[in-house]
């Protein structure tokens, strides 16, 4: 029966850590004196010790090379006995094993390694060889980057790392027989990775919430009034997340294919912010040289300023994404963490009114500003005749209907080529049987 661990250490032994954390206990008491020399002596010299309850005298067993911390003596009748003073090191706390029973002391011992270090404490005995265990730690860090399928340029340092150590390693045929790197080399690995997290790492955090909130009735009719002020582009951006398949990703395996869904959704984000800065530029400018005009009517005065205002918002949102977020955006662990502040532990229909305020500020500068012009086209029909304002309305109104078409045939191109074949009607039935692989008889 073992006795309760104590709070202190019994005298004679020291705690420590390794340079990966690993926690062992050094014993510097002396063993009990012996007739016999220690069991590693006599296997270097097995001719000398045949069995083992005999022992030699001391003429006999003078040659025998004793290592450092073994001492021999002798008693007042002149036989010769042997003082083992060598350092031992162990895995096992020593507070949990009682010392005054035999079993309990033999057995401690047995699980304790001399430490062949010259009288220098440096390492642990190598129940698995540190090298060894930094080794399978870079391995495993360098799987979980191979399997994330993200860039980082660590990858060739542990790179040389891994095959500087396997030449090591494969070098020694006694792997604890290898006398152990310097103690900072390990520590400096060890940093050199420990910013990268593990597999686990690579889905949500443990404090995200999956499980999707039923909407209110008041934020169901908020969410209605916030998409019609933001010209619907808040849709837009929750099909793309939809698509880009987040949840997913996070809880699949699936890495090659939910990471190029995702690399794709963050490059288009960051394509559409560096274009709505330029785009916003370029209106923000107009806006400041309409206001020069002269005689301009109240109403466009009024549109010129809302103009002005919504591309600066625009551009104002789009530079502070960009500044805040295209970083982190490239950086998976990075970008869980806005993951979980946005979409997890937020509304999911929050991210989507977050990411469309700058084209939906662009939108309104724009109508601002072409409303802006008309006005003060139609406001100069009395001194220049209809044929500017006719002009400048026809054109506005060609340009938004092109380009409402060209974007409208391109969202829906495969249905419109349903319409144009099998009729208005007749399309959703006819891609239904088409989507179980029927055919029409």
């Amino acid at each position: 029966m073992t006795s309760r661990p104590r709070r202190q250490l019994p005298h004679g032994f020291q705690e420590k850590t390794t340079p990966d954390g690993r926690t062992y206990w050094i014993d510097f008491r002396p063993q009990p004196p012996s007739w016999l020399p220690p069991a590693d002596v006599r296997a270097d010299n097995p001719m000398n010790y045949l069995e083992s309850h005999s022992y030699k005298s001391s003429t006999e067993s003078s040659d025998i090379h004793l290592p450092k911390g073994v001492t021999k003596h002798y008693t007042p009748s002149g036989s010769v006995y042997y003082v083992d003073s060598r350092p031992r090191a162990c895995w096992v706390d020593p507070r949990t094993v009682d010392f005054a029973i035999d079993a309990e002391r033999e057995g401690y011992t047995q699980n304790s390694e001399v430490l062949f270090t010259g009288g220098e404490i440096l390492e642990p005995p190598p129940e698995a060889h540190i090298e060894y265990r930094l080794l399978m730690d870079l391995t495993k860090w360098r799987v979980a980057q191979c399997l994330s399928g993200y860039p980082d340029t660590r990858v060739d340092e542990v790179d040389i790392l891994i095959n500087m150590l396997n030449a090591r390693i494969g070098a020694n045929s006694n792997i604890h027989q290898l006398k152990p790197m310097d103690a900072a080399f390990i520590k400096a690995c060890y940093k050199h990775i420990s910013s990268e997290a593990g597999l686990a790492s690579y889905g949500p955090s443990k404090v995200a919430k999956l499980e999707e909130l039923t909407p209110s009735f008041s934020w169901r009719v908020l969410r209605i009034f916030i998409y019609i002020i933001l010209l619907g582009v808040p849709r837009n951006y929750a099909r793309r997340l939809m698509k880009a398949d987040w949840v997913q990703w996070s809880s699949r395996h699936r890495w090659t294919d939910q990471q190029r869904a995702l690399d794709g959704f963050l490059k288009s984000l960051t394509n559409e912010w560096n274009l709505i800065n330029l785009t916003a530029a370029l209106l923000l400018s107009a806006a400041v040289g309409l206001l020069t005009v002269n005689n301009l009517s109240p109403a466009s005065q009024t549109a010129t300023l809302m103009a002005l205002t919504m591309a600066l918002a625009s551009l104002v949102m789009s530079v502070t994404f960009v500044w805040r977020y295209q970083r982190q955006l490239s950086n998976i662990h990075d970008l869980r963490k806005i993951m979980d502040e946005f979409i997890y532990e937020a509304d999911s229909d929050i991210m989507p009114i977050f990411l469309s305020l700058p084209v939906s500020f662009l939108l309104w500068s724009a109508i601002a500003f072409g409303t802006a012009v008309l006005t003060h086209a139609w406001h100069t029909l009395s001194s220049t005749g209809p044929a500017i304002p006719v002009g400048v309305t026809t054109t506005l109104g060609l340009t938004a209907g092109i380009g409402t078409i060209v974007w409208i045939s391109h969202r829906r191109i495969d249905r419109l080529k349903e319409w144009l074949r099998l009729g208005l009607w007749a399309a959703p039935v006819a891609v239904g049987e088409q989507e179980v692989g029927l055919t029409a008889l």
